[in-house]
């Protein structure tokens, strides 16, 4: 995958990222049970954004995904439903909205078999080597399942 970087300057550059997704079919995307996420871009953001500065040594990171309902019924979602982590960091939820390009609402409900396009943001370490991105899927307090994509970035 390559991703967008912008430097401070607003320098553009692209670097790449390997999809460390073992199934072929699912490169850049996991299905549940009941929706189907596409990441189809990834963005890295030093300075600012959208008039929020990052500090120093840090960097937005802009996930831009597809999310499809694949049920009959409305499917909510919301944003500490996702994760993201990096080198060897915890895992953490994406930073709550505030009207960046495209960026998700905190709390989002999808209408039967309805797609959205959007964006998860996160701060990161700017050198940061390896990304994970991830979901829950809680069937109840004690069970639940793990979806995720993983990238290296080089």
């Amino acid at each position: 995958m390559d991703i967008i970087k912008k430097d401070k300057n607003g320098h553009i550059s692209h670097i790449l990222a390997n999809d460390h997704i073992p199934n072929p079919a699912f490169i850049n995307e996991f299905q549940t049970n009941f929706f189907t996420l596409k990441l189809n871009s990834m963005e890295i953001v030093e300075g600012s954004l959208n008039g929020y500065e990052v500090d120093a040594g840090g960097a937005f990171l802009l996930l831009h995904l597809n999310i499809r309902n694949n049920t009959n019924e409305i499917l909510e979602l919301y944003r500490e439903d996702f994760a993201l982590f990096y080198d060897k960091e915890e895992p953490y939820h994406p930073e709550e909205n505030f009207d960046a390009p495209f960026q998700f609402a905190d709390e989002m409900a999808l209408k039967p078999l309805e797609s959205v396009k959007g964006c998860y943001l996160f701060i990161i370490d700017k050198k940061a080597k390896k990304i994970g991105f991830l979901h829950h899927e809680y069937y109840d307090e004690e069970h639940f399942k793990e979806y995720h994509l993983h990238y290296k970035i080089v």
